[in-house]
This record gives C-alpha cells, structure tokens and sequence, in this order.
C-alpha cells in the first residue's frame, strides 16, 4: 500500500500539551459511514464504548477530524474527560497565523479541554481533494497507535486490508467490534411540479426563499460539540434534517449565514426568487455531494422586504468578466463555464451575514413544507403563513 507520507507541519504551530504525545495511544477505527447517522446505529454506540474504555485503561485517544467518524471518537475522548490526540488538516499553503486560528476553532467547537488535548497539524493538497491525504494519515495513526480499536470496518476497505498486515496484529482489541452495515439516507420528500404550481400562483408571486435541506454536520454557528451531543441521543431519525433546519431557524428566529461555497469565504445566506414549482427539479440527490440539492422546506421573504436588509440578486458571469469586479461585488456573482452546471435556473439572491426574522412583518414571510402535518405544527409556534406543498397528508 505505497503512498506519500503524511507531513506534519513544525511542532511550533503544535497546540495543546506535547507530553501527551509521549504517553501510550490508542486508536478508535471505523471505515466511512453515511454522512447522516442515527444514535441507535451499532458504530455510534461501540465507538462511543471503545473511546470510554481506551480512556480507562490510562491510554490517550490518537484521532483525527474530517469525517464522522474520526469526528465523532475525538468528541467523546472530551466528553468523558479524557486525554486526546488529533491530527487536523489544513491546506498545505495555509500561513502559520491561519492555522493557529484553524486549530483554536477546532478546540472551541468540540470544546476540548486545552490541557487534555494536543492538536497537530498536517498538510492537506491544494491542488486536488483535502482527501487525497486521508489514506496518508490513516496509516499515521495506526503506525503511531500502540492500541487498535477496530469497530465497524468495511471489507476490502483501507483498514480492512491494512489491519490484516502483521506489524498491528499485536495492538488490535476487538471487544468493539460490530458488522459493517452503514445506514441509507433517508429517502427524499417527493413533491409534483404541477400540484405546487395551482397551490401557488406565478402571478402573485414575489418571494425569495432560502430552502432548507439535511445537514451532514453542525448548522451554521452551531458547535460540534452541541452537534454531536444531540445526534448520539437521537434515535432513528437523522437530528439535523430539512424539517429540524426549518425549525432551528424558527427557534433562533434567524437564518444564520454561512461560507461554505461562497466567495471570498464571506457568510452568506443564499436564496432563490425561483417558483416554487420550478425548484422541484432541482430537488433532487446529488450523488457526488452525498447530498440533496434542495428539498421542500423552506422560508420566503418578501423581495422588496429582503432587499431592505441589502438582499440582491446574483449576477452569473464567466471568470473573465468577474475579474473586473471588486471583491465585494464579487459577493454577488456565480461564476459559470459553457460547459457547467446552469446556476440562473436557480435565480439566486444572496444576504451578507444572518438575516435576522425579528425584523420583517409577519405578512412579509411564508414556510414552506411538504404536508399539512407539518403546516398545522408550524402554525402553533410561528406567526408566519405557512404554506403545504403537498395536498394529501402523508
């Protein structure tokens, strides 16, 4: 299994206490699970039992970040108290006072105790995926791990076939051991473009909606500590769904921004001044993503509303013509290529920073769901018009 070595950066931009490094460690293993986990899943559970008995048995919990599973033993080594090692990637370029701040955000969100935790950095590829080097600093931890917890692990996989080599045959533990048997997504909320087209009249229509979907992680301003906390108490419906983002925002009475995907890394609340029934094509399963594109919940705000809160409209232009703008006009464009994805059907606005609800008339917002179940839940807590996409109940 030849690949390039991980490369740490200097153990001055190390942030934590290195004499953890010195002490014995021990590595909880899982192979990639579904990006949307359950707490009654069987590698939830037994991670969460391998982490506490490692802990116990005096061992320093060797992690990483990046992925669910990584993420998740390295938050219980902290909720139970416990010492932690963790590899965290940034890119290779990334100068030292950004990966000083990459390191500190980390350690705040899984609120990890500064002097239990050693936070080491390593280089991740710009050139191509951050998870180029995955496979690099999978076999770091288990070259450095003197104890190997394998839990739920996939064969044929990375570990599967690294585990079977005999220099770890003498660190492995398999009192955690469960069936590799990840969990699907659950299945998309199907709508019809002609029902929500006589629901809501093209004519009348003058919203701008930001959709909801599942989220494969924390909500934007939510930590992963809090993130985490809820999903191994949750059961078996995913705790960070389209309905539960559509209700956090009702609870916060806010649409937090985020930068993911956005210009300039700025937080940005991104919207659509689509119909409607014209956006039930686009609620479809990325599969690359591992994600939904859209799906039917959403909230709308008025255009003329939104734009008092500086809402504008997004301008789809090549790399070329963007160039000519300033970076904070570049806030508000897409870059498109001939032979790409056709952002305008999406017809996109966008918000610098949160939008704040507290700030519009009630006539000047409307939700949207997929059935009257959810319409009729909505109108106890929200003064807004909801609207169900769907005739029937489901």
């Amino acid at each position: 299994m030849d690949m390039q070595p991980l490369t740490l950066f200097p153990k001055s931009l190390w942030y934590g206490d290195e004499t953890l490094f010195a002490r014995p460690l021990a590595a909880v293993l899982n192979s990639r699970q579904n990006r949307y986990p359950t707490g009654d899943e069987g590698w939830v559970r037994n991670t969460l039992s391998a982490v506490a008995h490692a802990c116990q048995d005096e061992k320093v919990l060797l992690s990483s970040f990046g992925m669910n599973t990584w993420e998740l033993a390295s938050w219980a080594a902290g909720e139970v108290l416990g010492p932690l090692v963790a590899l965290v990637g940034v890119p290779e370029t990334m100068e030292d006072a950004g990966i000083r701040r990459v390191l500190i955000e980390t350690s705040r969100s899984f609120r990890l105790m500064p002097q239990q935790t050693l936070l080491i950095p390593y280089a991740e590829p710009v050139k191509s995926s951050p998870k180029a080097a995955w496979h690099a600093r999978d076999r770091w931890i288990l070259d450095h791990a003197t104890r190997l917890y394998p839990v739920s692990i996939r064969e044929g996989g990375f570990f599967n076939t690294a585990l079977q080599e005999t220099q770890y045959h003498a660190k492995l533990n398999n009192d955690f051991r469960t069936e590799y048997a990840p969990t699907k997504p659950e299945p998309m909320i199907q709508v019809a473009r002609d029902e929500v087209a006589k629901l809501i009249s093209k004519e009348s229509w003058d919203f701008v909606v930001h959709w909801t979907r599942r989220s494969p992680g924390p909500w934007p301003g939510e930590t992963a500590n809090d993130y985490f906390r809820e999903l191994v108490a949750s059961k078996k419906e995913y705790h960070r769904s389209a309905w539960q983002s559509l209700m956090q925002i009702l609870e916060e009475n806010c649409i937090h921004g985020t930068a993911w995907r956005m210009p300039g890394g700025v937080e940005l609340v991104s919207l659509s001044a689509a119909h409607p029934a014209d956006m039930v094509a686009l609620m479809v399963w990325r599969p690359r993503q591992v994600r939904p594109a859209y799906e039917p919940f959403g909230i709308g705000i008025r255009r003329e509303a939104l734009e008092r809160v500086d809402g504008r409209a997004v301008k789809y232009l090549s790399l070329d013509e963007a160039k000519h703008y300033t970076a904070k006009e570049r806030l508000f464009i897409q870059t498109v290529k001939p032979e790409g994805y056709d952002w305008s059907v999406e017809q996109e606005w966008r918000v610098v920073g949160d939008i704040a609800l507290d700030g519009f008339a009630p006539e000047d917002v409307c939700l949207f769901v997929p059935d009257s179940l959810e319409e009729e839940q909505l109108l106890k807590v929200s003064p807004f018009r909801v609207i169900a996409l769907r005739s029937g109940r489901e």
